[in-house]
């Protein structure tokens, strides 16, 4: 996949290139390779910025949703963070925008789905659901993650896989007083870490990126 920068009336868009299919399906087969270890327990996100505070080597293991530069290999070697499975998977209820400060990657809410009549159908056509990477990690490893992700808040979502399945986990959100009023464009360091992620999780051919921030829906 490549993420290809085009202008619209939309802001800026970013198409991610079709990809054989069978690489897709081998990438996929790999992702799914299990750990062995027991299911990642829920912990409320309140419990779970206490393990991550106390630096608790935590014994549980927990879902994480990684939309931007963490879903990059190689950003999530250079942070110690080594994931115990990988899943691409795509969150119904939000959006991607890049209105964190310094044009970095945010989720914010995409209208309801299921909203009828021509403004939801409007939406739903010109702005796609985020998809990203759903990372099994030790909370010891979630921990090392928020010492990198400043400006930013352990939230909860829901994200399903492409086979429908539906997971419960974390993921961070800007903080309101570092959010951009209007969103920018990545830059292309940043953008090329999304690309990096993308292809490792091999995220669905038909994914569009886009910066909608300022996007009106008539």
């Amino acid at each position: 996949m490549s993420l290809v920068p085009c202008a619209c009336g939309l802001g800026v868009r970013h198409h991610l290139r079709p990809m054989d299919k069978r690489r897709v399906q081998s990438q996929r087969q790999v992702v799914w390779k299990t750990c062995g270890r027991q299911k990642p327990k829920y912990l409320s996100v309140k419990q779970i910025s206490q393990v991550v505070m106390m630096g608790s080597k935590g014994e549980d293991d927990v879902w994480y949703f990684a939309y931007g530069a963490n879903m990059s290999p190689s950003c999530l070697r250079k942070r110690g963070v080594h994931p115990l499975e990988i899943v691409a998977v795509k969150c119904p209820t939000l959006q991607l925008t890049f209105n964190h400060r310094g044009a970095f990657g945010n989720l914010i809410p995409l209208d309801d789905p299921t909203e009828d009549g021509p403004r939801g159908e409007n939406q739903r056509a010109r702005v796609p659901c985020a998809h990203g990477a759903l990372l099994r990690l030790t909370t010891e490893d979630l921990g090392r993650l928020q010492q990198f992700e400043g400006g930013y808040s352990l939230r909860d979502c829901k994200v399903q896989d492409y086979d429908g399945r539906t997971f419960v986990a974390y993921v961070f959100l800007s903080n309101k007083l570092l959010q951009l009023e209007k969103g920018l464009p990545p830059t292309p360091r940043y953008l090329g870490l999304l690309q990096e992620g993308a292809d490792a999780v091999a995220l669905e051919p038909a994914y569009t990126v886009r910066d909608v921030m300022d996007t009106e829906v008539g």
